[in-house]
């Protein structure tokens, strides 16, 4: 996979008053570029129609924040906590996002390509309806996430964690679990969004269950 990295300037400058800045872009309709906003908290804040691009966020804390079509462009998350915020119509495009936690985060109808994601927690985050285009995703945690009727194209998995992880009508043809923690997902009743998908022996005695198989 030809995943694009982010692009961030050399020149890129320590953002100060982050609310401050975010006024000033939702009042005159810009967008906020090459800046390194660091040891941020905000809670309950309407931030949704911002864009992003060539930053960095590190050490934040965006809780419960409204964030509706959101985009991100060339921006990095080192250890970031954006739990229970709302991204709805999000666009995420060339993006890293490590040790970061998304908790209860709303992505529903988002797009993300070219993104990698390791050692996050994504648990109880909701991408209903969203497109992955060639995305990474390392020893990250999707336990009880909502992925259902999602379109992957070039998602790359490694020691990920989906436990009840809801796939409805998502089809998982060519993806590869066998490295990951797979185990009491939600598919549909024909179990259709399994075929073609790759497991290890020990996956498959579970995934045998869904077909009313019982394996000595």
């Amino acid at each position: 996979m030809k995943m694009k990295k982010p692009n961030i300037p050399i020149d890129i400058e320590f953002e100060k008053d982050f609310l401050g800045l975010v006024e000033i872009a939702q009042t005159e309709e810009m967008d906020i570029d090459k800046k390194h906003i660091k040891d941020v908290f905000i809670s309950d804040h309407n931030m949704s129609g911002l864009g992003f691009s060539n930053i960095v966020f590190e050490n934040c804390r965006v809780m419960n924040c409204a964030m509706e079509k959101t985009s991100f462009v060339d921006v990095i998350f080192k250890n970031c906590d954006f739990s229970n915020s709302n991204f709805t119509s999000s666009y995420f495009n060339r993006c890293e996002i490590t040790s970061s936690k998304w908790m209860g985060a709303n992505f529903t109808n988002s797009v993300i390509k070219h993104t990698a994601i390791q050692s996050s927690n994504y648990q109880y985050a909701n991408y209903n309806q969203s497109t992955f285009t060639d995305v990474n995703m390392f020893e990250s945690d999707m336990s009880y996430a909502s992925l259902t009727a999602c379109l992957f194209k070039n998602l790359e998995l490694n020691n990920m964690r989906f436990i009840n992880t809801n796939f409805f009508k998502t089809p998982l043809k060519n993806m590869d679990f066998s490295e990951s923690h797979l185990e009491g997902i939600i598919v549909s009743d024909t179990n259709a969004e399994l075929k073609g998908a790759r497991v290890n022996i020990y996956q498959a005695v579970d995934l045998a269950k869904l077909l009313g198989v019982i394996v000595k």
